[in-house]
């Protein structure tokens, strides 16, 4: 026999009156509009007998406002939305993809932040770079034609170079350390 599960009961808990009101922080918890179809293991016929047992009862619709309803009269104060098990296998390539570069990054001391501004900013950055291109007829001296724009070409570019020509400085600098000889006497390198 199937057991149906409504999304008002999915939160129900026992307890005494003063336990309902303690400040709860929901530290897992999921939405499924199955309308999307991005939840097959919830679209298609499930099964009794896999990890989950039988969750007929859980192919239903569960948004923001069953959240709140399934809640009832207990003080959510904050959440956190999961979002796992979607039928898009690429997102979850670039998923370990970019979380692989991250950890190498950390391990050998680049900063993430550029990463996931570069990530986040750059097709938006690349839109507008492409259309100032246009504008200026592909003359790039013409992305350095207004006073505000010029000072932030030659502060990148400052930013830039900066890094590279101390790195050059401090290569050029260096000499080659004496080397002790056999007989304890200091001797070329």
């Amino acid at each position: 026999m199937a057991m149906t599960v409504r999304p008002s009961q999915l939160l129900s808990v026992s307890g005494s009156a003063d336990a309902d009101d303690l400040p709860i922080i929901d530290a897992h918890h999921h939405y499924w509009d199955l309308s999307l179809g991005k939840h097959p293991w919830l679209n298609n016929a499930p099964y009794p007998g896999n990890r989950y047992g039988d969750y007929r009862g859980f192919c239903v619709d569960f948004m923001p406002d069953d959240y709140r309803r399934a809640s009832g009269r207990h003080r959510i104060v904050g959440n956190v939305y999961m979002e796992a098990e979607w039928g898009d296998i690429f997102g979850i390539w670039i998923l370990l993809a970019l979380g692989t570069t991250a950890y190498f990054m950390e391990e050998n001391g680049f900063p993430i932040a550029p990463m996931v501004l570069g990530i986040v900013l750059g097709e938006i950055v690349e839109q507008n770079f492409m259309q100032a291109l246009i504008s200026s007829n592909g003359n790039v001296l013409g992305l350095f034609s207004r006073p505000i724009a010029a000072v932030l070409g030659v502060v990148t570019i400052i930013v830039w170079t900066v890094p590279l020509m101390r790195l050059a400085w401090s290569r050029r600098g260096r000499t080659a350390p004496a080397s002790v000889t056999d007989d304890g006497n200091r001797g070329p390198a």
